[in-house]
């Protein structure tokens, strides 16, 4: 079948509940590439995490997933290293069945160590799998970075959905990012994140804004033998 046709056939279907479907010990790994330039001042940087989820509880309409983070490769202008001993961060989740975050623990937690990921993180799923040609809006304004974010359908493949995707703070100065994702229908879960942001805001860099390109890649998701 080719794109099209699975397109008009999902939009002829009636939306569904989609919801996070992951068993408890279910491991996820997963790669964020970020890469911040400011073009005036011919600087570059680019940053790899490798992610590695594991889903510990689901009491109730509630899962707790702990994601290890570790910083994998760093590039400034022309120096390269890789980042081996940086040491890794440890990041608890709550989270509904919804994706709409209720706690969130470490690094992650602040907006101003890397603004456009915790944005990312706390926009929950539509109630609905949404039907080619929806789309769905999440607003969070929450102080001091409030946002706006839309997703519009694409089309459906292989039990994905591909969307475009947008996040605009609510300040005049803030960030604007656009690009496109894919969901897993089965599990809930982004398969993958590519955005281009502007004034997105430079991890320590004292709240300097520049141009970023984002990667967000899940590679494997293991679900325990039963």
């Amino acid at each position: 079948m080719n794109p099209l046709y699975l397109s008009l056939l999902l939009a002829q279907t009636e939306a569904k509940p989609l919801t996070l479907t992951l068993p408890v010990g279910t491991k996820i790994t997963a790669e964020l590439e970020l890469v911040f330039e400011d073009k005036a001042d011919e600087f570059t940087m680019t940053t790899r995490d490798s992610f590695v989820t594991v889903v510990e509880k689901l009491e109730g309409e509630h899962y707790t997933l702990q994601h290890k983070i570790t910083p994998t490769y760093l590039k400034i202008d022309e120096l390269e290293r890789k980042s081996d001993n940086m040491g890794a961060a440890d990041v608890t989740e709550k989270r509904t069945r919804f994706g709409v975050v209720t706690e969130l623990d470490g690094t992650l937690a602040d907006p101003n160590a890397n603004l456009l990921i915790a944005q990312l993180w706390s926009i929950p799923l539509p109630r609905s799998a949404p039907k080619v040609g929806s789309d769905w809006t999440f607003e969070d304004n929450r102080q001091p970075h409030p946002f706006r974010f839309t997703g519009l359908v694409k089309y459906e493949l292989e039990g994905r959905i591909v969307f475009d995707t947008s996040v605009q703070g609510l300040f005049s100065n803030t960030l604007k990012a656009k690009g496109t994702a894919v969901l897993d229908l089965a599990t809930g879960w982004p398969m993958r994140i590519e955005l281009k942001a502007q004034n997105a805001l430079v991890p320590g860099g004292e709240r300097e804004r520049m141009n970023l390109a984002l990667r967000y890649e899940t590679t494997s998701i293991e679900k325990p033998k039963s």
